[in-house]
């Protein structure tokens, strides 16, 4: 929970003072958790589902210099219109978004960024909880169940009606390679599945070692050269390649049945498949293949006493990054640059979380985003528990220190809107006012505020009635140090 005066009074303390310390990009839900997820880009914005509090869970989107808005309210009020299974991954085709919404089947929407999203077609009103959106080589892939046939794969072109393909349980990962399609599905006995685009036919790859003959492919990757994913044989999980022709496996880290020595994520990094082993099926760490000398090894005993529990790799600004966990600090962000292993930052000093735990083993499940030359991520520093956080490698708003805490009110407003802020050391900002659509409505003056109390009077008479949000801005580097939302009467 925040740490919070009253519902109009927001206790803070924001330290900006070294580079690789994250900050907060957006505070969406100024009492609780707004819980960011699948973040997403397109065309320089930040696509994602948050709660702010009224609305329930709706889909969002940020850009740098206008903040977070709302794009929907899918299902008005506190109801929320992106929740449940079918909520998952948001993806970009052709310049629109694809999200999944709505009650009670849950529908797909397409959003182009300015018109109100849309259904993508009546067709969906047949089919219940659209699965694992994935837009490859200008087509839309997802799992979806219907009254008449089941689970199936279906395809979407943006143009034409959406198709259903005869491939029955399609599994929730899509990854294409060398022009086809890979994924798991009952119609290769839970192995791993081929689809070619052009004909919609698809190909068995069998890839199990155990009596069974399910190998339930997961965390597929895709190189310049093989694709790669974890599979399960008779000593669990393991990381398997793919050449086109082959399936093999890579490693046998976990020996005995039903142990697993590798899961996921997956990421290739300078060359090498890195993903979370283990050799006793319990305890995971950081660990890579090498596809040039052909052997596994232990990068990092992140956790020494126990379960690492490795989630959500990406690539930026030359370093691996991924959350893991230890006891004494949770689950936070940490840094790999090829020699050391590094946690960037004790966000949620002490034992508590500074990530939310994602589940994300099976994939790299849009928990990180880069827009800017920023990596954004979920975060809880303690006081704001799962906003919308932002990472610069180099610096990010260098020596900028936001102390103190914010009251506004009256809320709602009817003719103005007084922000008293106290200080514990001088700080020149300026003061946004920023609609539903994220137009800046209003703008103060630069204004120098002094250590202490400060009152600062915001006209808000002639905007028309609705929600509205504040944003503080550090009034040099346009850095955001501070924000919260308000209702006009």
């Amino acid at each position: 929970m925040k740490k919070t005066i009253c519902i109009l009074c927001i206790a803070c303390t924001f330290f900006t003072t070294k580079a690789q310390k994250p900050i907060l990009a957006a505070d969406i839900n100024p009492i609780d958790s707004s819980n960011p997820s699948y973040l997403t880009v397109m065309n320089n914005k930040l696509y994602f589902y948050a709660n702010d509090g009224t609305h329930g869970n709706e889909p969002y989107s940020y850009s740098e210099t206008t903040g977070a808005t709302i794009v929907a309210d899918i299902l008005p009020g506190s109801n929320s219109g992106c929740s449940g299974p079918a909520s998952s991954n948001i993806a970009v085709l052709s310049n629109k978004i694809y999200f999944v919404a709505g009650t009670p089947s849950q529908l797909i929407y397409a959003y182009d960024g300015v018109n109100p999203p849309s259904v993508v077609s009546p067709v969906f009103n047949n089919l219940y909880y659209p699965l694992s959106l994935t837009a490859i080589n200008g087509k839309l892939y997802f799992n979806a169940d219907s009254n008449s046939y089941g689970s199936h794969l279906w395809t979407y072109d943006g143009i034409n009606p959406p198709a259903m393909l005869n491939i029955i349980d399609p599994g929730y990962t899509f990854t294409e390679f060398r022009g086809n399609v890979y994924f798991a599905s009952y119609f290769s006995d839970w192995n791993l599945t081929s689809l070619n685009p052009s004909s919609n036919s698809a190909t068995a790859i069998t890839v199990a070692t155990q009596s069974s003959g399910f190998s339930l492919p997961l965390n597929t990757l895709a190189t310049s050269t093989k694709l790669y994913f974890t599979a399960r044989d008779t000593a669990g999980y393991e990381l398997y390649s793919y050449d086109g022709t082959t399936a093999s496996r890579l490693t046998n880290l976990a020996l005995g049945p039903n142990r697993s020595g590798a899961l996921g994520p997956l990421m290739e990094y300078n060359g090498s498949i890195y993903f979370s082993g283990s050799t006793d099926g319990t305890n995971f760490q950081l660990y890579r293949y090498s596809p040039i000398l052909g052997g596994t090894s232990l990068v990092a005993t992140i956790n020494p006493s126990g379960n690492a529990d490795i989630q959500s790799m990406i690539v930026y600004g030359g370093k691996l990054y991924f959350s893991a966990v230890t006891p004494s600090t949770g689950r936070e962000l940490w840094s790999y640059d090829g020699t050391t292993t590094t946690m960037v930052a004790d966000l949620n000093p002490g034992p508590a979380d500074g990530m939310p735990l994602t589940g994300a083993i099976y994939s790299n499940s849009g928990l990180f985003a880069i827009l800017n030359n920023h990596l954004y991520f979920s975060g809880n520093d303690g006081i704001h528990s799962n906003e919308l956080f932002r990472l610069n490698t180099t610096t990010d708003v260098p020596n900028i220190q936001w102390d103190g805490h914010v009251v506004l009110y009256p809320n709602p407003a009817a003719s103005f809107a007084a922000l008293e802020i106290t200080l514990y050391r001088p700080q020149p900002i300026k003061v946004n006012l920023v609609d539903v659509t994220g137009r800046i409505v209003y703008q103060t003056v630069p204004l120098s505020l002094v250590t202490g109390k400060n009152m600062i009077t915001l006209p808000v008479e002639n905007l028309a009635p609705g929600q509205y949000s504040y944003q503080i801005v550090d009034a040099e580097s346009k850095a955001r140090l501070w924000g919260g939302i308000f209702n006009k009467h």
